[in-house]
C-alpha cells in the first residue's frame, strides 16, 4: 500500500478512538518539594529524549545550567500556577512553537466555571496595550485607549512576563506579539491570578493618566481575523476553513481565503477551486494565510500542488536513537499509526546520526494555476502555513504581502506529538516528534518567512478595520 493511501486510512480511523477521565481540582492547591522536583525531573528527561532538535538554539551546556537553576526554585513547595510558569520559562529556552505546556485539564474546567476574567480584550502594537473590545460597563474603558498598567503593574512588566513563557520558533517576535494578544487574558490569570476586580490605568483623551477599578467578567469574544469587504469581492465557494472570491469590478482577480490546513480532506475542494479558476480565466490570484495556525501536512502539499511547476518535496528528520518508553507520554492512535507508516519510508541521506524522511510531489497537470499569485501572511501564519509561504517565496515568483510569519522560514518541529502529563501536578506538555526542514536556500535561522512587501498596522487602521494588505495588493495591480 503506498504511503498515501496509508495516510489516508489513518484519518479515516482517528476518529475512533477516545480518552476522558474526570477528577475534581482544588483551587491553588500546593505540592511538595519532592513532587515537583519529580515533575520536572520527569519533563527534562523526556524532551532531551524525545524532542528532535533540542539543541537547536541553546548549547548543552546552556541548557544545563538553566536546568540546574531552576531546580533550586523547586525547593520549597509551589501551587501548579506557580509551577506551570517554571514548566512554560524552560520550554522557551527551546525556542519550539511547537513544544508548549497547559495545565491540568481539571484546572481548565476550575476555571471555566468560576472564570473572573480582565474585562476586556486587548490591541498590542509596539509593546503598547490597547483595548480592542470591552466587557464593561465603565464608561472610561473603551475601545482605542491605551492601558498604562493593570494593578499597578506596568505593561512593560507584564508584557515581558508574557514573553518569557509563550513558545515561538527561533527568534521571531511575530508570533509571539500575536499569541500574546489572542490569550491577553488567560496570560494574565497565569501570572497575576485571577481577582474579582481589576485597578487600570489608562491615558484619556488629553493623554492624562487616570484610573478606575471594574469588575471582573467570564464573557470571552471569538478571536475576529481580519473580514474581506463584500463591496469588492463575491464569494463563490464557501466552506469552515476556506472561501473563494472574485472580484466584481476585476473579472480577472481571484482571492483565496484559507484559514487552516485541518484534517478533512480539501481534495475535493481544491479540485473545485482551481477548476473554477481556470473557467474564469484569472490572472491574479491572491492567497490569503493570515492567520492561518497550520495543520495537516497533506494539505498543505495538495495545494502546492496546484501553485508549483516543478516537483518538490517535504522533508523530515529526528535523532536515529530509539526514545526510552515514557510511561507518563502517550501518541494517539492516529499519530502512532502515522509514524509506522512513516517508518516505511526509505532513508534517502544515510545519515549516521539522522533519520530523514522525505515525501516527494509533483505539480497537478490538470487546472495547476500558472499566472500571478500574490500571498497575504501574518504573525498567525504558523506551522504548515509557514511552509506553504516560504515555499511559494523561494520556488515560484509568488509576491508575498504583510508581516512575518509566526512560524520559522527554514523549519519547524511539528508533524505528530507525544502529550507528556506530569504525574503529581498533571500539566501537560506537547513535545513533536519530527523536525521538518524546509530545506531553502538564503533563509536566516530563526526567522520567519519576510514578506516582499511588509505592511504595519497602528491602532486607527485595526479600530476602522483596515485591510492594508488589500490596500497594497489594489495598489500594485492598478499600477
Amino acid at each position: 500500500m503506498c504511503i498515501k493511501k496509508i495516510l489516508l486510512f489513518l484519518i479515516l480511523s482517528s476518529n475512533l478512538f477516545a480518552f476522558g477521565q474526570k477528577s475534581v481540582y482544588q483551587e491553588e492547591r500546593k505540592y511538595s518539594s519532592n513532587q515537583l522536583q519529580n515533575d520536572f525531573s520527569i519533563l527534562v528527561s523526556t524532551v532531551k529524549d524525545y524532542h528532535p532538535a533540542v539543541y537547536n538554539y541553546i548549547t548543552a551546556d546552556s541548557l544545563e545550567n538553566y536546568i540546574t537553576k531552576t531546580t533550586v526554585k523547586l525547593k520549597d513547595s509551589l501551587t501548579d500556577n506557580e509551577f506551570h510558569i517554571i514548566v512554560r520559562e524552560f520550554l522557551m529556552q527551546l525556542r519550539c512553537g511547537h513544544t508548549v505546556a497547559k495545565p491540568s485539564q481539571e484546572w481548565y474546567s476550575y476555571y471555566k466555571s468560576n472564570s473572573k476574567l480582565l474585562p476586556f480584550e486587548v490591541l498590542i502594537i509596539d509593546d503598547r496595550i490597547f483595548i480592542k473590545e470591552s466587557f464593561t460597563k465603565n464608561a472610561n474603558i473603551y475601545k482605542g485607549i491605551e492601558i498604562t498598567s493593570i494593578d499597578e503593574i506596568p505593561v512593560n512588566i507584564i508584557l515581558d512576563k508574557m514573553k518569557s513563557i509563550q513558545p515561538r520558533d527561533g527568534f521571531s517576535e511575530s508570533f509571539v506579539n500575536y499569541k500574546i494578544q489572542r490569550s491577553f487574558r488567560t496570560y494574565y490569570l497565569f501570572l497575576f491570578g485571577q481577582k474579582s476586580s481589576y485597578t487600570i490605568a489608562y491615558k484619556n483623551e488629553d493623554e492624562k493618566i487616570k484610573s478606575v477599578t471594574v469588575e471582573a467578567e467570564s464573557k470571552k469574544q471569538p478571536p475576529s481575523d481580519i473580514q474581506i469587504d463584500d463591496t469588492l469581492f463575491t464569494i463563490l465557494e464557501k466552506t469552515t476553513w476556506s472561501n473563494l472570491y472574485v472580484a466584481n469590478n476585476k473579472s480577472d482577480l481571484a482571492f483565496l481565503d484559507i484559514n487552516t490546513f485541518g484534517r478533512k480532506n480539501y481534495k475535493k475542494y481544491y479540485k473545485k477551486v482551481f477548476k473554477e479558476i481556470r473557467a474564469r480565466n484569472i490572472n491574479y490570484l491572491v492567497l490569503d494565510i493570515r492567520d492561518n495556525g497550520g495543520g495537516y501536512f497533506l494539505n498543505g502539499n495538495y495545494l502546492l500542488r496546484y501553485l508549483s511547476n516543478k516537483d518538490f518535496t517535504f522533508t523530515f528528520n529526528r535523532p536515529k536513537h530509539k526514545p526510552i518508553k515514557q510511561k507518563y507520554a502517550e501518541m494517539d492512535f492516529f499519530s502512532t499509526l502515522t509514524k509506522f507508516a512513516f517508518s516505511l519510508l526509505p532513508d534517502r541521506e544515510k545519515n549516521k546520526t539522522i533519520r530523514n524522511y522525505e515525501l516527494r510531489y509533483k505539480p497537478k497537470k490538470k487546472n495547476r494555476y500558472n499566472e500571478v499569485l500574490y500571498v497575504f501572511t501574518n504573525g498567525g501564519s504558523f506551522s504548515m502555513s509557514s511552509f506553504v509561504a516560504a515555499y511559494l517565496k523561494h520556488q515560484t515568483d509568488a509576491i508575498l504581502i504583510g508581516q512575518e510569519t509566526g512560524g520559522g522560514e527554514d523549519g519547524s518541529n511539528a508533524i505528530l506529538s507525544h502529550i507528556l502529563t506530569l504525574p503529581a501536578t498533571k500539566i501537560r506538555v506537547h513535545i513533536p516528534f519530527y523536525h521538518l526542514d524546509h530545506k531553502m536556500n538564503n533563509t536566516l535561522l530563526g526567522n520567519g518567512v519576510m514578506p516582499n512587501i511588509q505592511v504595519k498596522y497602528n491602532i486607527e487602521d485595526i479600530l476602522q478595520k483596515k485591510d492594508k494588505e488589500m490596500e497594497e495588493l489594489l495598489l500594485l495591480i492598478n499600477k
